[in-house]
């Protein structure tokens, strides 16, 4: 399995950056602990430096003065940043803590994807960018006595603060021990990496299962509930785990191959509106995934169906790397208007 996996797959990790603009208040825990007695170290406080979707929705409903239009630019950061790690935790399986495991069957879509949502999480970043002073004085209106100046980075020291990057390892195998370990500790080392690369390999695998579950017994409670509205999500859903699935069953299990090849013949060509408008349509397709449904379950393995996010495993024995590195743009490129390729 350990020879298998490293040459098949390399582990990476995706690493975002983003500015919070959020600051801790103790001055007014303070004045809330002095008012009402309260035990300060049970309270806390913070504040918005710059206003969040909900934030900026209130205001409006509210009826105070709208924020600018330039503070969706703010936001857009974040919505750049969630579709990349949507999209990185959807090409990949979880390995450790923090690295996932990308197969050669999926590399390529991975790379393509994550390239082009890089270009879309800078191009927000320097659209952002230009309009960040004027926000920065719009916000000392809105909090007032609570606004100070230095709680706001520079625009350089700002930038800085956003990040995108995709860290890429091999998975370790025998011969990366045999130039860490000694020869008098080789062999059991060797036995302890294969064990630990299998059970992750496993976890993987199951944490797939869990997708394939989710999908059909979605498509399984909603088209046996003629009143539950269908989605075109629901059905592409369906599909995407059919287009992903076995490039994600690590361990080779043919009962996982069996289920995602089965959901490819009778499920992954159904038409939400067809769902919606025929209720023949939708009762036969109804039992189709429930029997489905039926099968993978029984095929699962058991961790597979619990209602929990599968347990990391701990490493038995622990493997030296070398410190990831990551590039720091040089202060003439702070505030470029060109986006990174």
């Amino acid at each position: 399995m350990s020879t298998s996996l490293a040459s098949t797959s390399i582990l990476v990790d995706l690493d975002i950056g983003l500015w919070s603009a959020r600051m801790a208040e103790p001055r007014v825990v303070r004045d809330a602990s002095a008012a009402h007695g309260a035990d300060a170290s049970l309270l806390s406080a913070s504040k918005q430096l710059l206003a969040g979707r909900r934030a900026a929705a209130k205001a409006d409903r509210n009826g105070q003065a709208p924020w600018p239009d330039s503070i969706k630019l703010y936001h857009a950061i974040a919505s750049a940043a969630t579709a990349a790690r949507a999209t990185h935790n959807r090409l990949t399986a979880p390995w450790d803590g923090k690295r996932r495991i990308l197969t050669a069957a999926l590399s390529d879509e991975y790379e393509a994807r994550m390239a082009e949502a890089e270009r879309d999480y800078w191009s927000a970043v320097h659209a952002f960018l230009p309009e960040y002073a004027d926000l920065r004085e719009f916000a000392r209106g809105r909090l007032n006595g609570l606004w100070r100046a230095e709680e706001y980075p520079d625009a350089y020291d700002l930038r800085d603060r956003y990040r995108f990057s995709v860290e890429r390892e091999p998975v370790p195998d025998a011969e990366a021990l045999e130039r860490i370990v000694g020869v008098s500790g080789l062999d059991t080392a060797v036995e302890a990496l294969t064990a630990r690369n299998l059970a992750r390999a496993t976890a993987a695998t199951a944490d797939t299962w869990q997708r394939v579950l989710s999908a059909v017994r979605l498509m399984a409670e909603r088209c046996a509930d003629p009143d539950a509205p269908i989605y075109e999500s629901m059905v592409a859903g369906v599909r995407d785990i059919v287009a992903i699935g076995r490039g994600l069953n690590l361990t080779a299990d043919g009962n996982l191959t069996a289920v995602l090849r089965r959901i490819e013949d009778t499920l992954s060509s159904a038409d939400a509106d067809r769902i919606r408008r025929n209720g023949a349509v939708r009762a036969r397709l109804a039992a189709e995934a429930a029997d489905v449904l039926a099968q993978a379950e029984a095929a699962a393995p058991p961790e597979a169906l619990e209602d929990r996010p599968l347990r990391r495993l701990r490493c038995l024995v622990p493997i030296p790397e070398a410190p990831a590195t990551i590039p720091v743009p040089s202060q003439g490129d702070l505030l470029s208007e060109e986006v990174p390729a």
